[in-house]
């Protein structure tokens, strides 16, 4: 039996897989949306078929916030009623057998940032403390009653163990990859979206905290701040072999830089303790102080806004005043 096209709408931003066969529709663009948006809810729903020749349809919706998969009228493969070829059809039931295994973590979300966070660990980093990361990564993936705050608590060891090699690095690469990485950056770049990034750099615009920045997110849509993401991951990757060389050629400068912000890293630790510690002089503020402090720790990971010195001194001068102790 000949395919039958497939009409297919996205109300959420996702994916038109309008023309195409289910399987060849899921095999590419539908399922490239499906597999990037980690942790969104999908729903596959409305799959249904007239009696004699009209088109399956198929409708991919991703909704913020939600991690489980909807199959609302997926019983429809299995009736005579559903005209897709076999194979499409067995295609498309293992294709959400597979997305229900992959998603099937209460807090896959937060192993995905847990995940980013190994991934983007510098070549610096110790390789062997790097695979100890990855290993216990691998035992909070396998466990499904794994609790979030302890994800969480992982993501922040990561990125306090490889923060200093962060920065040293991240001082490297802008003092003799920054042209490189920018030159990889832009070939990952739609042309359209290419012109419309250089007309922003030109205007004044900074790539820097894009996924934060709020005059960023006001100059691209949601999707286009996607792809520039995905571009800039891209980049960073692309400009490891080159880095590798300019790091062993300049090695002395790298070490002093990593030495730097290990010194760095021990006052700001001993700046949050010292936050810690006033939460324990009063019962009253003590949830509060303690937020701030998780809030400040987050800032050692890759997945959060950096360290910003001067507010983490402001926020222990505004509650030594609270509580009396200037």
């Amino acid at each position: 039996m000949p395919r039958q096209p497939v009409d297919g709408t996205d109300p959420g931003g996702g994916c038109d897989i309008e023309g195409q066969g289910v399987g060849q529709a899921l095999s590419s663009r539908a399922t490239r949306s499906i597999t990037r948006e980690s942790g969104s809810h999908l729903a596959i729903e409305g799959i249904s078929a007239l009696w004699e020749g009209g088109p399956g349809r198929v409708l991919v919706r991703r909704l913020p916030g939600r991690r489980d998969l909807d199959m609302s009228a997926a019983p429809a493969l299995f009736t005579g009623q559903f005209l897709l070829e076999p194979l499409a059809a067995l295609f498309l039931f293992f294709k959400i057998r597979y997305n229900l295994i992959n998603m099937a973590h209460k807090n896959q979300n937060e192993l995905n940032l847990l995940k980013m966070a190994i991934d983007r660990i510098p070549f610096t980093f110790p390789e062997k403390e790097k695979k100890d990361f990855e290993n216990k990564y691998q035992e909070l993936e396998a466990n499904p009653e794994a609790a979030r705050d302890d994800i969480e608590s992982m993501i922040v060891a990561v990125g306090r163990a490889n923060w200093p090699y962060r920065k040293a690095y991240g001082d490297m690469l802008q003092n003799y990859g920054a042209e490189k990485h920018e030159e990889f950056f832009k070939l990952h770049l739609p042309d359209d979206l290419r012109k419309k990034y250089e007309d922003y750099v030109n205007r004044g615009g900074n790539l820097h905290d894009f996924r934060r920045g709020k005059n960023f997110e006001e100059e691209f849509t949601p999707e286009e701040n996607l792809a520039i993401e995905e571009a800039f991951f891209s980049a960073d990757d692309e400009v490891k072999g080159f880095m590798i060389g300019v790091i062993k050629e300049h090695r002395e400068e790298h070490d002093e830089a990593l030495a730097l912000y290990q010194k760095q890293q021990k006052i700001l630790s001993n700046m949050i303790e010292s936050l810690r510690e006033l939460a324990g002089q009063s019962e009253k503020w003590a949830s509060q102080i303690i937020d701030k402090v998780k809030n400040f720790e987050e800032g050692w990971s890759i997945v959060e806004r950096d360290f910003d010195e001067d507010k983490l001194t402001h926020e222990i001068e505004y509650w030594e005043g609270v509580l009396g102790l200037e």
